[in-house]
Order: structure tokens, then C-alpha cells, then sequence
């Protein structure tokens, strides 16, 4: 005999079993079909296991449906999966996949239907289409029909089992559900209480019915239903006395306990964990916190504290009718569904009905007006002839005068009656609702009007009355039997009032308690069993708290002023506002210390502390407000919507440095939460919108500001430049832009979308990809709060991966479910960045922009390079495609790159603003005062001189286009010649400085013109005023590059005025201070050789040498070398005392042993040497003896020296070294020696024949 096995569900077990059989699928080894069901079975068993993760059971029941495409159960679950993750577009293409396989299966429609019910909430598809498929599947499945006519098939269905039956009463607990989210009505009542009839019906024939009658008729209480309903039908249920039965018999009990006795028992049910959390705090605030919570006319508040003087009857007025609606009572519970229609007292059954007694009311009514009418104007053409008609005549008038009261209130409670049953659902109607509605209406005109207009009739008869009241008024007044019968008929009006007024009960407003922070709790009305008069009564609360009323305001002395009366009203309202919330944290004193940090209670603390919070703020008291929020935190620091509304309230109140901080900690708990949970994907939308709305906040909403699809350039693009003005704003803002981009980015679920690539790019597209994403998370994750920049960091960096890994895979980037939307997202927010680099670019480079003659000019130029520091990557598709959907011309690419470099772009723009302003002639808009404006441009140029393209700086400082044209003619002279030749020439270049001087006047600040002007008067002579443009122009520099170039021109100067050793130590000045101009080392060569030619003061070969040792190309060395050697020489110039010769070879010795590479210095040498022993011959001939030997000796050394140094210099023509490396192999090259000019190579000759021995 078999014993019967349970079915193997162990995750871990399952993994064992089709591991192996997956991996030699994989690696293409063939598998039986029991293998393959197998593993698809397991595969399907694991991924609807409650303990695998939701990423990994996805994957797991696609590739079931992959290996047996053709059972339901696999894309039903795979549906299911994505409705429980808030995914319903997705679940609806698994569920309709299913339905295809399953067209008779009535579970997957109606979970099908809960997909298209949950997209019709989705505010961005709400269209009515998917509740109108949700509806029509619902109603297909109740009526046990199959024709759903699915979008992708019309094949008809005949179901094998129970056909034109419901097969899945799951749709009842769902449409049960779906409407007990609708409107608290009675009309929704009674259709959800025939539903609900139907489930307890069932409850027997199905498991866990008592359950789900349950769930349904807790919910039903909670959203404000009757429990008297939930009573009657739990009878029908099934005798249980399981925990479903016992927690519906306990709620029903709290629903009907009496409010004083209620804490104490959600108390005790707390604490024996009788309820669940929510659900103890929701009854708590149900039936407990009735009280309005919040001020019920902001705009009387606001207009009472501002009230200083005038009528105070309309402000006392309205808020009286606040304090009468914050003190009333608690509301009328709703009455059970009427279970039979017509044992009312005279009550009208149909809305047709009450209608009709409204229209005879109204009828009656307007007879009895016009009856009193007509006797208010026989009273006025009475006479008053004796004291007989005084009486009458004074009781008729004194009648008349009650009865319009009385008239006028019998008219306002049928109206309200009539509005109360024209707003209700005519549920019952049987006339046309087009002929309801236009009777309705006729009857409210009727009903409109007023029976005050009696009162003008009577004042006229008042005259005739007051005339002859010192004759008659003695007589008491005695009212006519006709003005009797009149009071009559209108007391037996008003006492019917108070039956027609039930007309109107059936229709009451109940309130939609949907969830705990739902909204004020409305007025109570009265139910349909129980009659209520027409006549409008006050619902106050009968007993208010002792407390509360004995700290009331007390009244105002009669002679009060008008300020003082709304003062008083405006106290008294928010003292009943302060009494409610003193009763509602009252309730809360039922649960003991050791309860208080329970959920419910925290819930409930949170609800009436936040309600509390909320209206001290709107009513201006803010520092209780942001008091009460504060309090909050303790128990949850990382409440972001505490949290919010507490920066909310501090930048409200202007506390910049308080409103700084509580941002940050705002921001610190959105990352925290997330980071806490482990998946930062979870809140980045949330996020992103956060960071979309600060950037725009604080000063930089112009610059923020989004554009509208079909106005995308649209608004006052003049104040988006002083906007770019404020680095600390454009910081600001691009800060947050760029952590709005991060989770706009890290929200993607599609790898491809995620590193910006498409479907089809190679491997190493990808690393570059992955490259770029981490670069631009390691740049924005700087501006995060430290405690969340690097633990959120590294998980952007493990997304990267993940998604580089994934995109690897080729198979892993096909198209998901979720794709589509999300690329489409992406797409909406590619296009409003391009969209806002457009504005921003149409802002600054627009006809009516005027920033570029401003002195915010540069500050502009500079901080756009933090936008640009936000670009569009030019490598995503994704934004390729938006630029060619926006209708750009020409290349995407181009488009993009273009549209990175806004700095270059409004430098550009900003430099041929600048100087179409300044060529306009005097009669321009902008020529009076030019010169202030550019000096104050250009500065501001200067100070973003490190933010400014180089080129465009340089353009600003040296305008050459402007006053090139002025003086073309005289640099053309200097082109030729350093300084003009004839009167002709300075003439030209004479008129040319007047131009030049003009042009500097009109650009102070830009050294180009003063420095071409001083050039032109140097080369005039006129050296002191070339010196006074150059200091002038030094001093009003506006960029340290133009400072450099000035420094170069004084050098100019000071050669030009023989300060050689000036100029010297200005080019040494500016060489130490780091300028890398080239034109240094000729000036400084210039002012050198200058100054050895001129004699005076020579420098010294020494500091020639360590001035040029900081270049060692061959010209400069060269020069160096010239210049050693000159400034030697020039020392002996002028010696006559014979030794000269002896003296110049031993200095050009000690230069040419410091430097062997010298050739002058050996040329000069051999030249000095020379010299030398052409002195010793001399004094030779002239001495004997001792002396002359030593000579001889002497000038045997100089000639063997100078034979030595000029065969150096011109060689011995004798084979030298080898040319090669390879002394074997390489012919020998002849020594030509080192110089190389032929005419000094020729006179070297010479002197070497002279100072040779003859033989």
C-alpha cells in the first residue's frame, strides 16, 4: 500500500533538485521531457515560495513561462507579483497573457481587472478607459459570462465547467473593496450592503468567508457605515467562534460603545493585543477625534488680524460662524439600510414625492405672502379716524410685523430642505431626472423669494400710525379677524414644516473616514428612520469641557471699539479651535505609559499633533507650529514629512539659518530611509522632485523655472540674468539640478537606460558608459550630507556595475515589461533639460538682453560655466532622439555640444554686444554714459577672469577691431620703420594718436588701445606722456593678463628712455613672477645689449648669465653668450693704460673656462690674445736682461695659447673622431673646428699665421 507524500515547497531543496538540470540546459545538454517539467515546476514552486526575494522569483517564473509557454499559472503569478509592487502596467500585459491562455478563468480576469482599476488611479493615465475595462470585466464575471471580448482575440470562449456562473467569488470581496473607497452616501451604503449581503451568504460554501465578510464590514465601519448593518447580516454567517467572528464582534462593540467609556476599552484591547495597531487608531479617531481639528475659515482669521478700523459686523459675523461649527456637536451616526419602504409616519417614500410636497409648500407660502401683502397695503391707505382704528390699525401693523419673521423662516428651512434633496442621489426616482431637475429648479425660484419686502409696505403705514399715537395710544392694540386667520394659516404652514422636513432625511452627507489622516469631520445630519424639522437648528455641543469654558474669553464692555469686537471674536474662535485640541489629546490619556510608544498611539499622536501643527502655522502662530513639529521628531527623527513641514515653517518665517538646516535634515532622511531599507531606487523619483523644487527655491526660480509643452520658451527671460549673476544662487541650483539628474537616473530599472546607452552598442561603449556614471556620481554624491555621501555613493557605484554586467549579457537587454514606461519618462525629462538650456539660452542671448553692458557682465560669463559643468551627454540616444523631436535642425550631436558650452556662447554674444555698443556714434541709446558702463563690465570681467575663456578676455582687453581701423596708417609706417622718417609720416602717425586717445577714453579698463597709444607716442619722443597713458591704463586694468601686457610696454618705454637697468629689472620682475611671455627674453636681450652699447654702469657677465639660465634653447643661449662677452669687452673699452690686452684676455679666459660652448668668447679671446703678444713684442724691443727673458717667456705662452684657441675655433683639418659608434666600421670626420662664419673664420686664419714660429 502507498502512503500519500506531500509535495516538496522547501526553497533550498527545490535549488538542489534543478540546479544541475538548469545549468546543462543551459550548456545545451538535451533533457528528457520529465526533466524539463521538472525543472520547470521547480522553478515555479520556488518562485511563488514567500520567502524568495521579489527579484528572484521574476526571473524564476519567467523562465517557467519560457520553458512551458503554454500554462496560465505562470505569467498569472508573474502578474500577480508586479500588482502587490505597485507595477499595474506591467501586471496588466502578464495578466492579459494569462487570460489569453485562459479565456474562461475567472480569477485572472479579475485580477486583470484590479490592474486596469489600479492604472485608472495612476493620475498620469487616468482617462476613464481602464476603469470602464475594469467595470465591464467585473460585471462579466458576476453575471458568469465569458464573453470579455479581450483587445487581442474575439474567439468565442465556452467554458467546460459551470457555464453563466460566477466561478471566483473573489470578485465579490473585490468589487466591495473598490467601492468602499468611493464617497461615503447612503446610496453607496445600500449598494455596498446588498454586496455585502452576498458575501455573508457565501460565507458558508467557501473557506475563510467569515474572514472575508470580516475584512469588508471592518472596513465598512471604519469609512463611517452603521454597525447596526454589520449586526443584522453577521447573523447570517456561519456559527464560527474563530478569530475572525471574535475581532468583528469586538469592533462592532467599540463602533456602539458610548464615547466616554471608549478609551479606556481600546486601551485594554491594546494592551491584550485584541486589535491590530492601525486599526485601534483609526477607531480611535473615528468615533473620539470628531471634533474639527482645523480653523473652518482661514480667509475671516486672516482678515480679522489684519482689521485695524471699520464695519467689524462681517468679521464678528463670520467668525461666530466659525466658533458655532468648531463647537458642534458630535456627528449623527448613519442609520441602518431601511429593510421596508412606506412604514414611515407621512414621510414622502420617493424623492418624487418630496418633491411634489416642496412645490406645495412653496405654493402655500407665496398665497400667504401675498395675502399679508395685500393687508400691509390696505393698512398703509387706512385712516386712522378713531381710536377704533388705532387699535386695529396698530394690532394688523404689529401682526403683520411677527409674521415676516415667521414667513421668512418657513421659506429659508423649505429651501434648505429642497437644496438637501437636490443634492442628495435621487435613488427612487421615477419621473425623468430632466423633468426632476427642471421642476427642482422652478420650485427653488419660487422658494428665492423673500417676504421682507413687506416690511417697506409697513413703514408707510408706521406714518399714518405714529401721527395720531398722542391722540390714541392708550388704546391696546386688537389685530382684524382677517389679519387673525392670516397668523393662523402660517402657524399651521409651520407646523407642517416639521413633517416635510423628513423629505430630506434619507439624503444625509456622511463623513469619509478613509483614512486616519483624513479630513475634518463634518456636521451631523439626521438618518433616514429619524424625521428632523426643515427649520436650520444649531447642533452645539450640550456640555463643553469645565475647563475650557472657564478659561473663555470673557465679553467686551459695551463701549468696546471695533477692533476690540473682532479681537474678541477672533479669541473666542480660537479658543474653541484650542478647546477641541485640548479634548482630543485628552483621549490619550487613556493609554497608560506603557502603551505610549505603541504604534496606534504613535499614529494617533502623530495625527492630532500634526492637525495641531498644521493650524498654528495657517494661523500664523509659528513659533507654536514649529514648536509642536519639533516635538514630533522624537518619535521618528527621520519623519520626512515632519521634517518638511518644519523647513516649510522656518523659510516661511524668514529664519534663514534654522530654515538651512532643517533642509538638510530633510534631505538626510530621504537618503537615510532608503539607505536604511537597502534599495535607494525605492524613494530616487521622490527625490528627484525634491532636489527639481529646491534648485528653483531661494531666489532661483527664473532661472529654474520648467516650460510648458506647448509654451516651452514662454515667461520674463530678463530676470534669468541677474539670476546667473549670484554665484551662491546658480551653486545652489546646479547642485540640486545635478542630484535631480543622479536619481532621475538611479530610478531606471533598465540597465541601458541606466548608463545612457543604447540596445546595441559593443563592450566598449559599455565601460565608457559605466566610466561616466560613476564620474558623475563621485561629482554629485559631494553635495550630500556626510552621514549619507559615501554609504549612498557606493551604492550608486554597485547599480553602475550591475547594470554594466547586465547590459554585457546580450540576451539579459532585451526589451521588460516595465521598459516602455520608463523610457518614455526618460524621454519627458531629456526634453524639459533641453528645454531649460534652451530657455536659458534664449534668455542670454535674446534681442532684449541688455546683461552684457552690466556690471554683473563677467559674473554672468563665469557661473554659466557651472551649467555647463551639467551637460547633455552627447553619447546617450536617448537625448539625440529628444533634440530631433523638438524639430532641431542640422546634427543632434552638434546641437548638444553646442549647448554645453553656454559660457563660450554668451561670452561671444556678450563681446559683440559690447562692441556694437561702443562703435555707435553719440546719438546711440548707450554712447552718453559708455565709458562708466564698460568700465564696470570689463571689471566684472576681471573678476571671473579664471572662469572666462582666455580668448574673449583677451578680446575685451585688446578691442584691436575698434581702434585698428583708427590708426591703420601709422602702424603701418611703424611696420617699416621704428619711428617715422619725414613730416609726412608724423603727421600720420600725429592724427592717429588723437584717435587712439579717443578710444581710450571711451574703453577705460581695456589696455589694448593705451598700450598702442603709448607704442605711437614713444616713437614720437613724447616718452612722459607715453609714461601717463601706460600708468593711467595700469591702474584702471580690469584683468591681471592685461596688467602683464602693460609691464611689457613699460618695458618698451624704459628702453625707449635709456633706463636700461629699469627695464632690466622689470623683465626680471616679471620673469619671477611666473610670466611665460615670450617677448620677455627679447626685450630683455634688447634692454641688455642697449644698455652695453651705452656704457654706463655696465652689468656684470655674471648676472647676464644667471638672468638667462632659465632658457636653454640655442638661440637664447647664443645671445646669452653675446651678451657675456660684450658686457666683458665693454669694461676694457676705454682702458689706455698698455695693459688692456692682457687684462681682456685673462676676463674672456675666465668666461670662455665657464662656458667651453662660448664661442664669441674664444673668437674675442683669440683677438685679446693676440693683442696681448703683439704688447709683449713691444715692451721686448724695449728691455734687456732678466727682464727680457721673462717676456719672452711671456709671450711664448700667449702665442702657444692663442695657436691652441684658434685651432679650436677653426680646427686642424686632420682626421678627428670616429663619426660612428663603431670605430670599425665608420670613416674618421675631420676637425673643422667650432666656428663657423667664414669672415671670422678667415681673420682666426690670419691671426693663427702671425702668431706661428717661422721656419
Amino acid at each position: 500500500m502507498r502512503t500519500g507524500r506531500a509535495l516538496e515547497n522547501r526553497p533550498n531543496v527545490l535549488w538542489r533538485m534543478v540546479d544541475g538540470l538548469w545549468s546543462d540546459l543551459e550548456a545545451g545538454l538535451p533533457l528528457t521531457q520529465g526533466q524539463l517539467d521538472a525543472v520547470t515546476e521547480g522553478f515555479f514552486r520556488i518562485g511563488v515560495h514567500p520567502a524568495t526575494e521579489p527579484a528572484t522569483a521574476l526571473v524564476l517564473l519567467v523562465r517557467a513561462h519560457r520553458l512551458d509557454s503554454a500554462n496560465p499559472k505562470h505569467p498569472y503569478h508573474v502578474g500577480l507579483l508586479y500588482l502587490r509592487h505597485g507595477r499595474p502596467e506591467a501586471a496588466a500585459r502578464w495578466l492579459t497573457a494569462a487570460a489569453a491562455l485562459a479565456p474562461a478563468n475567472h480569477r485572472i480576469w479579475a485580477h486583470l481587472s484590479l490592474a486596469h482599476r489600479q492604472l485608472d488611479e495612476d493620475p498620469a493615465g487616468r482617462s476613464g478607459d481602464h476603469r470602464a475595462r475594469a467595470e465591464s470585466i467585473a460585471s462579466t464575471i458576476r453575471e458568469g459570462r465569458d464573453d470579455f471580448d479581450p483587445e487581442e482575440s474575439v474567439i468565442p470562449v465556452l467554458p467546460l465547467l459551470r457555464p453563466g456562473e460566477c466561478r471566483w467569488s473573489g470578485i465579490l470581496d473585490m468589487e466591495a473593496d473598490n467601492r468602499l473607497r468611493d464617497r461615503t452616501t447612503t446610496r453607496t451604503r445600500n449598494a455596498l450592503a446588498e454586496e455585502l449581503e452576498s458575501i455573508a451568504a457565501l460565507s458558508e460554501h467557501r473557506g475563510g468567508g467569515t474572514a472575508a465578510f470580516t475584512v469588508l464590514a471592518v472596513q465598512w465601519m471604519v469609512y463611517g457605515y452603521p454597525a447596526a448593518t454589520v449586526r443584522r447580516l453577521a447573523k447570517r454567517l456561519p456559527p464560527d467562534d474563530g478569530p475572525a467572528a471574535r475581532l468583528l464582534g469586538l469592533v462592532c462593540d467599540l463602533f456602539e460603545t458610548d464615547r466616554a467609556e471608549l478609551p479606556a476599552r481600546l486601551a485594554a484591547c491594546l494592551a491584550e493585543g485584541l486589535l491590530p495597531e492601525l486599526l485601534t487608531a483609526q477607531i480611535h479617531r473615528q468615533r473620539l477625534l470628531w471634533r474639527p481639528l482645523r480653523f473652518p475659515d482661514l480667509g475671516a482669521h486672516t482678515a480679522a488680524r489684519e482689521f485695524r478700523d471699520g464695519d467689524p459686523a462681517r468679521h464678528v459675523t463670520a467668525l461666530k460662524a466659525a466658533a458655532k461649527e468648531l463647537g458642534a456637536g458630535p456627528p449623527e451616526a448613519m442609520a441602518d439600510v431601511p429593510q421596508s419602504a412606506g412604514d414611515g409616519e407621512g414621510v414622502a417614500a420617493t424623492p418624487d414625492e418630496r418633491l411634489a410636497e416642496c412645490e406645495q409648500a412653496a405654493g402655500r407660502l407665496q398665497e400667504l405672502i401675498q395675502e399679508a401683502k395685500a393687508q400691509a397695503q390696505a393698512l398703509a391707505k387706512g385712516k386712522v379716524a378713531s381710536a377704533a382704528d388705532f387699535g386695529r390699525m396698530s394690532g394688523v401693523k404689529e401682526l403683520l410685523a411677527r409674521l415676516v419673521e415667521g414667513l421668512e423662516e418657513v421659506r429659508m428651512a423649505w429651501l434648505s430642505t429642497l437644496k438637501q434633496l437636490t443634492a442628495a442621489d435621487p435613488a427612487g426616482l421615477v419621473m425623468p431626472f430632466e423633468e426632476f431637475q427642471k421642476r427642482a429648479e422652478a420650485c427653488e425660484a419660487e422658494l428665492q423669494k423673500p417676504a421682507t419686502t413687506l416690511r417697506n409696505v409697513l413703514k408707510r403705514a408706521n406714518g399714518r400710525i405714529d401721527a395720531r399715537k398722542g391722540e390714541f395710544g392708550h388704546i391696546p392694540p386688537e389685530p382684524s379677524d382677517q389679519a387673525l386667520a392670516l397668523e393662523g394659516r402660517v402657524s399651521e404652514l409651520r407646523s407642517q414644516g416639521a413633517a416635510g422636513a423628513t423629505a430630506s432625511a434619507g439624503a444625509e452627507p456622511t463623513a469619509k473616514a478613509a483614512a486616519l489622516a483624513g479630513t475634518a469631520t463634518p456636521k451631523g445630519t439626521g438618518s433616514a428612520d429619524e424625521p428632523r424639522s426643515p427649520e436650520p437648528t444649531a447642533s452645539t455641543w450640550p456640555n463643553p469641557p469645565v475647563a475650557a469654558a472657564s478659561t473663555a474669553p470673557p465679553e467686551p464692555p459695551l463701549d468696546a471699539t471695533p477692533r476690540e469686537r473682532v479681537a474678541h471674536a477672533l479669541a473666542v474662535a480660537e479658543h474653541r479651535l484650542d478647546a477641541n485640541f485640548a479634548e482630543a489629546w485628552r483621549t490619550l490619556d487613556a493609554y497608560p505609559p506603557g502603551l505610549r510608544h505603541r504604534d496606534a498611539v504613535t499614529l494617533l499622536r502623530a495625527y492630532v499633533g500634526g492637525r495641531q501643527a498644521e493650524a498654528d502655522q495657517r494661523m500664523r502662530r509659528t513659533t507654536a507650529a514649529r514648536r509642536r513639529w519639533s516635538a514630533m521628531l522624537a518619535d521618528d527623527p527621520l519623519d520626512t514629512a515632519v521634517l518638511r513641514n518644519l523647513a516649510v515653517a522656518h523659510t516661511t518665517s524668514g529664519d534663514l539659518g534654522p530654515a538651512a538646516q532643517a533642509w538638510h535634515r530633510y534631505l538626510e532622511a530621504l537618503y537615510l530611509r532608503d539607505l536604511l531599507h537597502g534599495d535607494i531606487r525605492r524613494g530616487a523619483a521622490e527625490r528627484a522632485e525634491v532636489h527639481r523644487v529646491l534648485a528653483g527655491s531661494f531666489g532661483t526660480a527664473p532661472l529654474c523655472a520648467a516650460s510648458a509643452a506647448d509654451r516651452e520658451l514662454d515667461g520674463d527671460l530678463r530676470q534669468v540674468p541677474p539670476v546667473l549673476a549670484s554665484r551662491s544662487k546658480v551653486t545652489l541650483a546646479t547642485t540640486h539640478l545635478r542630484l535631480e539628474e543622479l536619481n532621475h537616473t538611479f530610478a531606471h530599472r533598465s540597465p541601458t537606460l541606466l548608463l545612457g546607452v543604447g540596445r546595441s552598442v559593443g563592450e566598449t561603449e559599455l565601460a565608457a558608459a559605466r566610466d561616466r556614471r560613476t564620474a558623475v556620481v563621485d561629482t554629485a554624491v559631494q553635495a550630500l550630507p556626510a552621514r549619507v555621501r559615501e554609504p549612498y555613493a557606493k551604492l550608486c557605484r554597485q547599480l553602475v556595475d550591475e547594470a554594466f554586467q547586465e547590459a554585457s549579457e546580450t540576451g539579459r537587454r532585451t526589451r521588460r515589461p516595465g521598459d516602455g514606461a520608463e523610457e518614455q519618462a526618460h524621454m519627458e525629462w531629456v526634453r524639459g533639460r533641453i528645454l531649460w538650456k534652451l530657455r536659458v539660452t534664449s534668455a542670454i542671448t535674446g534681442t532684449q538682453a541688455e546683461w552684457p553692458l552690466t556690471e554683473y557682465s563677467g559674473d554672468v560669463i563665469g557661473n554659466l560655466g557651472l551649467i555647463d559643468a551639467l551637460p547633455l551627454d552627447p553619447a546617450d540616444e536617448t537625448v539625440l532622439r529628444a533634440v530631433q523631436l523638438l524639430g532641431v535642425q542640422g546634427d543632434p550631436a552638434e546641437f548638444v555640444a553646442r549647448h554645453n558650452q553656454l559660457s563660450e556662447l554668451a561670452g561671444a554674444f556678450a563681446l559683440r554686444r559690447i562692441f556694437d555698443a561702443a562703435e555707435e556714434t553719440r546719438s546711440g541709446p548707450v554712447t552718453k554714459d559708455f565709458p562708466d558702463r564698460f568700465r564696470r563690465t570689463a571689471r566684472s570681467w576681471g573678476r571671473n577672469a579664471d572662469s572666462i575663456v582666455d580668448r574673449y578676455t583677451d578680446r575685451l582687453d585688446d578691442p584691436i577691431d575698434l581702434y585698428y581701423p583708427s590708426a591703420r596708417s601709422a602702424f603701418g609706417i611703424l611696420e617699416t620703420s621704428t619711428v617715422p622718417t619725414g613730416e609726412r609720416e608724423r603727421g600720420i602717425v600725429t592724427a592717429a594718436v588723437a584717435g587712439l586717445e579717443r578710444w581710450v577714453e571711451r574703453l577705460p579698463g581695456a589696455t589694448g588701445p593705451a598700450r598702442a597709444l603709448a607704442r605711437l607716442l614713444g616713437c614720437l619722443g613724447r616718452h612722459d606722456e607715453a609714461r601717463e597713458v601706460l600708468v593711467r591704463a595700469r591702474d584702471e586694468a580690469f584683468s591681471e593678463h592685461g596688467r602683464r601686457k602693460l609691464a611689457v610696454s613699460f618695458v618698451r618705454d624704459s628702453i625707449a628712455r635709456e633706463e636700461y637697468a629699469e627695464a632690466v629689472e622689470q623683465v626680471r620682475a616679471l620673469l619671477d613672477g611666473g610670466s611665460d611671455d615670450e617677448r620677455l627674453r627679447h626685450l630683455l636681450v634688447e634692454a641688455y645689449s642697449h644698455w652695453i652699447s651705452s656704457g654706463k654702469l655696465l652689468p656684470s657677465a655674471q648676472r647676464i648669465a644667471e638672468d638667462f639660465a632659465r632658457w636653454s634653447d640655442d638661440e637664447t643661449v647664443h645671445s646669452r653668450r653675446v651678451l657675456v662677452v660684450a658686457s666683458t669687452m665693454a669694461r676694457h673699452r676705454d682702458r689706455s693704460d698698455g695693459t688692456g690686452a692682457a687684462r681682456l684676455a685673462d676676463d674672456l679666459r675666465a668666461v670662455y673656462e665657464a662656458d667651453e660652448g662660448n664661442v664669441e668668447a674664444r673668437y674675442h679671446l683669440v683677438h685679446a690674445l693676440y693683442g696681448a703678444a703683439w704688447q709683449l713684442r713691444e715692451q721686448i724691443r724695449a728691455s734687456s736682461g732678466g727682464l727680457r727673458r721673462t717676456l719672452r717667456e711671456q709671450l711664448d705662452a700667449a702665442r702657444a695659447e692663442c695657436e691652441h684657441h684658434a685651432l679650436g675655433l677653426i680646427g686642424t683639418g686632420r682626421p678627428g673622431a670616429f663619426s660612428g659608434s663603431d670605430a670599425g666600421s665608420q670613416e674618421r670626420t675631420v676637425d673643422t673646428g667650432t666656428l663657423r662664419d667664414a669672415e671670422r673664420r678667415a681673420k682666426i686664419q690670419e691671426i693663427l699665421q702671425k702668431v706661428r714660429p717661422q721656419g
